[in-house]
């Protein structure tokens, strides 16, 4: 993870992915009833991760590392991203 290509790919891919996970676990919790639980859980219901990591902060006692290097785009400018995107060109 030391180059900055990987963890914008696996930053830009696990962004992606994430979705499709939590998008099946609220099916397959509203797909079931459980006595004493809400029938559906709404996306209102589920923070965002500023507001997740701010809850986090003030119930733990603890705080978090907000900013990170990984994940940041290596590229400069779009031309760049659409020419790593193209190949070299012959």
């Amino acid at each position: 993870m030391e180059d900055s290509l990987t963890r914008f790919c696996t930053s830009n891919l696990t962004g992606q992915v994430c979705p499709i996970g939590m998008n099946r676990l609220l099916n397959s919790w509203n797909g079931h009833r459980i006595p004493g639980a809400p029938r559906k859980i709404t996306a209102d219901l589920l923070p965002d991760a500023m507001v997740a990591a701010d809850m986090y902060d003030s119930d733990m006692g603890s705080s978090l590392t907000r900013m990170s290097s990984f994940g940041s785009d290596p590229f400069l400018s779009e031309i760049d991203k659409m020419r790593a995107e193209q190949g070299p060109v012959a």
